[in-house]
C-alpha cells in the first residue's frame, strides 16, 4: 500500500496552493476521507507530478541572481496559459525589463506582483507592469489620447503650483 500524504504535503509538491490542490480532488486526485481529513496516496500525487512536468506545469529549477520573482512563483500560473506566454518567454521579458515595471520601474520582489501587459483587441503581450501602473492603462482604456489629456492636465497643475510659489 501507498505511503498516504495530507493535503498540505501534495501542494507542497506540486508547489500549487491548496485551493489548486481542492480543485484537483475528484479529477485529477481522489483523495480518502479518514477521520474527516482528506488523505492522498503518495503514488498518485508523484504520478500527477509526472504528468504535469512533461506538460510544463511544474516550475522550473530555482533561479540564482536575481531579485525578481520567478514565473512559477507568479500569483496564478494560469495567466501564462491565458497569454500563450510560456514560462521562459516571460523570465525573457522580465530580464529585459531589468526585473521591473516597463512603466514606472517599480523592482518586482516581495508583494510586488508583476502583471502581463496586453493588447485588449489583438491580445498581443506589451509587457510587464505592477498593478498601479497595470490598472492605471486599463482605466484610461489604453486611449493614448487619454495618457496624453491626464499628462497635460498634471502638467498645467505643476505650472500653476510654480506660479503661486513664484509670487
Amino acid at each position: 500500500m501507498s505511503e498516504r500524504i495530507t493535503r498540505q504535503k501534495v501542494a507542497t509538491m506540486l508547489d500549487v496552493s491548496l485551493a489548486t490542490v481542492r480543485r484537483m480532488e475528484g479529477h485529477d486526485l481522489h483523495p480518502d476521507i479518514v477521520d474527516g481529513v482528506r488523505i492522498f496516496s503518495l503514488d498518485e500525487v508523484n504520478a500527477l507530478k509526472a504528468v504535469r512536468a512533461a506538460a510544463g506545469k511544474l516550475p522550473a529549477t530555482k533561479m540564482v541572481g536575481t531579485k525578481y520573482k520567478p514565473a512559477s512563483k507568479l500569483k496564478s500560473e494560469r495567466r501564462l496559459r491565458k497569454y500563450a506566454l510560456l514560462p521562459s518567454e516571460y523570465e525573457t521579458l522580465l530580464q529585459k525589463q531589468q526585473g521591473r515595471c516597463a512603466i514606472c520601474a517599480i523592482l518586482f520582489f516581495g508583494r510586488t506582483i508583476p502583471c502581463i501587459d496586453h493588447d485588449h483587441r489583438s491580445g498581443m503581450v506589451r509587457g510587464i507592469l505592477c498593478a498601479p501602473c497595470n490598472v492605471m492603462l486599463g482605466n484610461a482604456k489604453d486611449e493614448v489620447v487619454v495618457l496624453r489629456k491626464a499628462i497635460e492636465y498634471l502638467a498645467a497643475a505643476k505650472r500653476r503650483e510654480r506660479e503661486i510659489e513664484d509670487v
